[in-house]
């Protein structure tokens, strides 16, 4: 993994502690989270299988 894609990981998984913090893990959907970052459902699958895995 490069130095970009582990960052991009990082994103991602900072931004899901911050949803689950505030809504709970039935409360956020990976679409939010990819709303929150500017990315479409594409590259977050890409990271993570699904919600579980994230």
């Amino acid at each position: 993994m490069t130095y970009s894609n582990s960052k991009t990981k990082q994103r991602i998984l900072d931004v899901a502690v911050t949803y689950f913090t505030l809504y709970g893990y039935e409360g956020t959907n990976l679409e939010d989270i990819g709303k929150a970052l500017g990315l479409s459902r594409g590259p977050l699958y890409y990271y993570f299988k699904n919600k579980n895995d994230l």
